[in-house]
């Protein structure tokens, strides 16, 4: 499902810093990077939220302001599709499912178009396909 997202009247001193229109979505997303102490960080979140210059992504890990991270986005569409950004953590909120929620700004232009992430993504893309398997069957 995607709908445009409606920018709703602010109170006070509040301001839209937003640039750029932002779209509601409920796909599947894989986060990669590394954490302070330079371990691997592979997670499945959901992308809530899409613009042309960043993301907003709901995770069970809680993310740190300023990780730089590879967000590999699930397409939906058939043949599998998958795109990914190359992004920064700028905020952090509570409201993503499970409680947080992490706001991105993507640090290239374009994303890259993948056809087969599992010889890329890791295990985690397996994961989700069997999530999705079991959630079809019940």
């Amino acid at each position: 499902m995607l709908k445009m997202t409606e920018i709703v009247p602010l109170d006070g001193d509040a301001v839209e810093r937003r640039r750029a229109r932002r779209f509601e979505v409920d796909w599947e997303v894989v986060v990669k990077g590394k954490d302070d102490l330079g371990s691997s960080v592979h997670e499945l979140g959901n992308l809530i939220d899409l613009s042309s210059r960043g993301a907003f992504l709901s995770m069970a890990k809680r993310l740190k302001v300023g990780m730089r991270l590879e967000l590999w986005i699930r397409m939906p569409s058939a043949p599998e599709r998958w795109i990914t950004y190359a992004a920064e953590i700028v905020r952090i909120d509570r409201k993503g499912i499970g409680g947080l929620g992490a706001a991105t700004r993507f640090l290239t232009a374009r994303p890259k178009l993948h056809s087969t992430p599992a010889t890329v993504a890791g295990e985690e893309v397996k994961v989700m396909r069997r999530r999705s398997s079991s959630d079809d069957t019940n």
